[in-house]
């Protein structure tokens, strides 16, 4: 649904800042386009709009690529689907090991139910003649902080995100670090909300929004430490990557409906286990 949201909010701020030019009879074709009405990801007025008026010619390998991808991705999810469901409310006698399995395999699970949609929805936009190819996944298990992890996964939503909410057209607060301060807090929240109205979901969203804020705050910083006799740029990646997958393991945890159950095994696991 958010998709969908995202879309018409974005043809609206496009029509009131002059950006595009709307034509009624491509407006509706967009809003109502299947492929994307009924999976993702967000594909824009604009792009559509240059197929709309020049349709491009099926390449069939590419087609069956997408399809072959989105079926896989399919069988993958409802494997790992089918693994989780062996895994009760109950985590208190849960080994650490499972609980990083069960954490990290609920992630993944997103992965591949997104690439299975985004893969089946593309390949039968590609047959109608609109070849949208914008990439969406950028080896996000190698990011070096929350807002590089962004730039690399769900990058649609990443790009409107950028465009719609942060660009200049939109100047709600004079002061440039409240707007984003703001608005970082607002959508994140929002998207934790988009996948459940719940709370595990509000704090996943506000997490995420505290490590964005964290790591623009310390791009300044960063500058001033490459400049040390003894920086050296792979120990610094490798910690920043290491540091990026712990804090993504942190955040799934909040995407589970158990999540008080597993942070307090974890609580007894990792803490206690000193006392």
């Amino acid at each position: 649904m958010w998709f969908n949201l995202a879309r018409y909010w974005h043809v609206w701020i496009d029509f009131i800042s002059k950006n595009t030019k709307l034509c009624s009879k491509e407006l509706l074709s967009y809003l109502w386009f299947p492929p994307i009405l009924f999976a993702g990801p967000i594909e824009t007025y604009q792009d559509f709009q240059k197929f709309y008026q020049k349709p491009r010619k099926v390449n069939i390998e590419i087609f069956f690529t997408l399809m072959l991808t989105a079926f896989f991705s399919g069988i993958i999810s409802y494997l790992i689907n089918q693994h989780l469901s062996n895994y009760t409310a109950d985590f208190s006698h849960e080994s650490a090991f499972s609980l990083f399995t069960y954490i990290n395999l609920s992630s993944i699970l997103i992965f591949f139910d997104m690439s299975s949609w985004i893969c089946s929805s593309r390949a039968v936009a590609h047959l109608m003649g609109y070849p949208f190819d914008s990439i969406n996944f950028k080896i996000f298990l190698l990011s070096k902080n929350p807002i590089q992890f962004w730039n690399r996964w769900n990058m649609s939503f990443t790009r409107w995100i950028q465009r719609y909410i942060f660009a200049n057209s939109i100047t709600l607060f004079m002061n440039k670090k409240l707007h984003i301060i703001t608005w970082t807090f607002i959508w994140f929240i929002a998207c934790g909300l988009l996948h459940n109205y719940s709370l595990h979901f509000v704090i996943w969203g506000t997490i995420h929004a505290l490590g964005i804020l964290i790591t623009y705050s310390f791009l300044k910083p960063k500058m001033a430490l490459q400049k040390l006799p003894f920086y050296n740029a792979y120990v610094y990646r490798t910690i920043t990557t290491i540091s990026t997958l712990l804090f993504l393991h942190i955040t799934c945890i909040f995407m589970s409906p158990h999540y008080f159950s597993i942070l307090n095994r974890y609580k007894v696991l990792v803490i206690d286990s000193f006392y």
